[in-house]
């Protein structure tokens, strides 16, 4: 459980660290971030069903096999070991160079006044050189030579209220999805026990969700498939509440439940097409939310020196939605089962 901890730890940081970096690209970059997790998701789920079915075929008694698991452990530790080279190279590139420079050397105060937020240069804080400072920005832009953005003091809890509603969609669109995938879809088995052990079963049903959540995020980069407005995004994520019931007529074979009722959904069609869908919205919501929130773009409410911070607060609402889905899996088992969702 203390490794599980530190593993999850050390993920949440990394991952809010990609973001807020990733944000300072812009919309693309934050796109292209996260279609890129779920690139990754895809991946691993297709090894984990690939080795499924070699331990399958090798194994029908269902003993367990080591080679897929040193396949699994080979493929992770040489992902690792690329992952480590493209972050050396991105190092390198001038488009980082120049971006994170440019937000790294601006020097400015946030200093708060009953009314109003003023921002004022950190050197020139007990100089009286507004004029002097406006001329002089004035005759730079004539010149043509950029100025460096420059990067404030931000407030957490300003940023937080200012995306309430892309926050509270990219939490809920977690919440809903966890709460039912996997710890409720796994436990649906098979209506044809002819094309599916109960191994294999699960294992495509993991591809099967991974691939539609890197369909849902890949499209949020065409603009026929966008849309920004914090109010369409907030009612798509809650509308996602309806995939728990309809996953729960599927053919689920929690312990404690009967086993003699038949499911209002007794296909496993049905069920994988549920699950996509699952995947897909899962995918597209999440990824228009974590676009707009940190985009100055298509969210007019953030400030540019808002940028990394507003990333930030919105991952942290992703990984709560997360943690809230989980505990709320145990709720949903109780009332599928009866029993206590502790146990086994």
């Amino acid at each position: 459980m203390i490794i599980d901890a530190l593993l999850g730890l050390s993920a949440s940081m990394l991952s809010m660290a990609v973001v807020a970096l990733a944000a300072l690209f812009g919309p693309a970059a934050m796109q292209a971030c996260f279609a890129g997790q779920a690139a990754v998701g895809v991946a691993v789920s297709f090894v984990q069903f690939v080795g499924a079915l070699i331990a399958d075929a090798d194994s029908p008694t269902g003993d367990a096999k080591p080679g897929p698991t040193i396949v699994f452990f080979s493929l992770s530790t040489a992902f690792v070991i690329v992952s480590l080279g493209a972050h050396t190279a991105l190092l390198r590139t001038p488009e980082y160079i120049e971006i994170v420079q440019k937000w790294e050397t601006g020097k400015v105060l946030l200093v708060e006044e009953p009314g109003e937020t003023l921002y004022v240069d950190e050197e020139e804080e007990n100089q009286n050189t507004d004029d002097e400072h406006r001329r002089i920005l004035g005759s730079v832009d004539d010149l043509g030579v950029e100025v460096p953005q420059v990067k404030g003091r931000v407030s957490i809890w300003e940023v937080a209220k200012i995306n309430k509603w892309y926050n509270l969609a990219v939490g809920f669109c977690f919440a809903v999805t966890l709460s039912v995938f996997p710890p409720i879809t796994a436990y649906v088995a098979p209506t044809s026990s002819s094309m599916f052990t109960p191994t294999i079963f699960s294992s495509f049903h993991f591809l099967v969700y991974n691939v539609g959540d890197y369909l849902g995020r890949f499209i949020c980069a065409y603009p026929k498939f966008q849309f920004w407005k914090r109010g369409q995004l907030a009612t798509y994520s809650f509308v996602r509440v309806l995939f728990i019931p309809l996953i729960l007529m599927c053919n689920v074979r929690a312990p404690g439940m009967g086993l003699d009722e038949t499911p209002l959904f007794n296909s496993d069609f049905i069920f994988f097409l549920f699950v996509i869908l699952l995947g897909f919205t899962n995918g597209h919501c999440c990824g228009l939310c974590m676009m707009a929130a940190p985009s100055t773009e298509h969210n007019g409410r953030i400030r540019t020196e808002q940028i990394d911070t507003a990333a930030m607060v919105a991952q942290f609402c992703l990984v709560g939605g997360l943690a809230t889905g989980s505990a709320a899996s145990f709720a949903v088992r109780r009332v599928i089962c009866g029993c206590n969702p502790f146990l086994g």
